[in-house]
């Protein structure tokens, strides 16, 4: 493809991924449609996973300044804490089960 090419924006809602730049937008973006997608009015899956491809920038303003060591971990399935609570029921025929 030539620069001209592959610097055009489709306008149709189809067209052949491979001849155009990959779009991306920042993750609080994603996860806010993805939060307004799965919910009960639309595919009512509040318990589905995220899948995400991340690019991380690793560039600086100044081409001799170097980033620190970046240190961090995120475990995998990552739960994120802004779920409803489900709240459970329980009818038990003895007391003991209670305890259970």
């Amino acid at each position: 493809c030539d620069d001209e090419f592959a610097k055009r924006k489709p306008i149709d809602k189809v067209w052949l991924t491979k001849e155009y730049p990959i779009r991306s937008w920042p993750l609080e973006t994603v996860l806010q449609w993805h939060r307004e997608m799965m919910q009960p009015k639309m595919l009512n899956s509040l318990d589905s996973f995220v899948w995400a491809r991340l690019k991380l920038d690793m560039t600086t303003a100044k081409k001799t300044k170097f980033i620190e060591t970046v240190k961090g971990l995120v475990t995998f399935p990552h739960y994120f804490e802004d779920r409803p609570r489900k709240n459970v029921v329980l009818f038990c025929r003895l007391p003991e089960h209670m305890k259970a």
